[in-house]
């Protein structure tokens, strides 16, 4: 098959580690692999928590995934785990979200067989989530997540969350969770204030789950609000899911003016991973400002953001590729 014409494929996963070491192994390890295109790495020390963003193709990926579990079987211990971030085990969550080529049925497939045999490997309870969901209930991430590794032993012996393959507790690796899924932005507001009580008040005003007569309620955004104890202050961490709805820009105004009414300040915003170009586009159509000027706009100075277009995961693509790939749009760029 053409490099063009194989089915390209965006690999995000969250794992429950910030250590430098480790995650480092896991980067060097990962960029052997042929057309598997590390994009992206955000490693939080504080948060105990490190998302990867790569590109590849499904053989690139597989490899990819066997190489990232078999690390962390053998660095990280869940048992003795610590951090901020809700998470259920080693590898917490793995997603893929179809880029170029290919349909979701085919992705879903793909990932299901894959993640059985990650499954059967390494003794592995896997749920399938998202779009590969093989029951109402395990669509939401939170909703497997709930009890986190500390409640797993229990959730297991459950009937209703026996898992999609495997079944016994792994004490080293918790369980991880799997699937095909759409576009997502994992984006944080930060807050002149250490208090906790500012930030949750806010995340329950701005996410789409909730009372009624919120007029900052957001479409497809999840919101929690949590302290950062290192740093002294506090954020509103979102998932923006329905990223054609919904934008950083919407999140960052909603937050100021909410801010505001519980006397503090906004003070800048922190993007984790990568963001669609769609979203750009729509966040320019509202205010007309290159990638240079939203980065200042959304204060992403704080993660070292000084252009967003750096951040673009189709242009990253296109970059890794050789310009292969996504050529059609940024050729003409």
């Amino acid at each position: 098959m053409r490099f063009n014409d194989a089915t390209w494929i965006e690999w995000i996963p969250n794992i429950s580690t910030g250590e430098a070491r480790i995650v480092d192994l896991i980067a060097t390890t990962l960029s052997q692999i042929p057309q598997l295109y590390i994009l992206h790495i955000d490693r939080s020390e504080e948060v105990n928590r490190t998302v990867v963003t790569a590109a590849g193709t499904k053989d690139s990926l597989k490899k990819g995934l066997k190489s990232l579990v078999d690390i962390l079987d053998n660095t990280i211990d869940m048992s003795i785990h610590r951090g901020t971030h809700p998470r259920l085990g080693a590898l917490d969550v793995s997603p893929y979200v179809l880029l170029k080529n290919g349909t979701v049925d085919e992705l879903k497939n793909w990932v299901s067989i894959m993640a059985q045999e990650i499954s059967n490997y390494f003794a592995l309870p896997v749920y399938l989530y998202e779009r590969s969901a093989t029951h109402p209930l395990r669509i939401s991430l939170s909703a497997i997540r709930k009890g986190e590794y500390e409640g797993l032993d229990q959730k297991l012996k459950a009937p209703e969350w026996k898992p999609d393959f495997g079944g016994h507790m792994h004490r080293r690796l918790g369980a991880s969770v799997l699937g095909v899924r759409d576009f997502l932005i994992a984006y944080n507001v930060n807050l002149n204030t250490p208090d906790l009580r500012i930030a949750k008040a806010i995340a329950r005003e701005i996410r789409t789950v909730g009372g009624p007569h919120r007029i900052h309620a957001l479409p497809g955004l999840k919101a929690i609000g949590w302290r950062l104890e290192k740093s002294g202050f506090c954020q509103v961490s979102t998932n923006i899911t329905r990223t054609t709805l919904t934008t950083p820009l919407d999140v960052y105004k909603h937050c100021e003016n909410l801010a505001k009414h519980f006397g503090c300040q906004v003070t800048g915003s922190e993007l984790i991973g990568l963001i669609p170009l769609h979203s750009i586009e729509k966040m320019q159509s509202s205010e007309p400002l290159s990638t240079k000027e939203l980065s200042k706009r959304l204060g992403l100075d704080y993660c070292k953001v000084e252009d967003l277009k750096d951040r673009i995961i189709e242009h990253k693509v296109y970059i890794a590729s050789g310009r292969s790939l996504f050529n059609e749009i940024f050729d003409t760029k």
